[in-house]
């Protein structure tokens, strides 16, 4: 849903960057927004910028 721009409902709480406990989703949105990868605001997480977008399909619609 990111992908194309939509935001996506996400509970993120106090999370150390550090853990590599990342089990849930929102426990793995909760690290992507620390490291700048997603951002977090009114509950919603989403794709900040347009050449992120464009990697994250890249990535996730690669043949290989």
């Amino acid at each position: 849903m990111m992908v194309i721009g939509e935001r996506v409902n996400a509970k993120i709480g106090d999370f150390a960057a550090v853990s590599m406990e990342l089990k849930t989703k929102n426990q793995i949105y909760s690290a992507m927004v620390i490291y700048g990868l997603l951002t977090y605001n009114n509950g919603q997480v989403f794709i900040p910028n347009k050449e992120l977008m464009l990697k994250y399909d890249e990535l996730l619609f690669r043949e290989s």
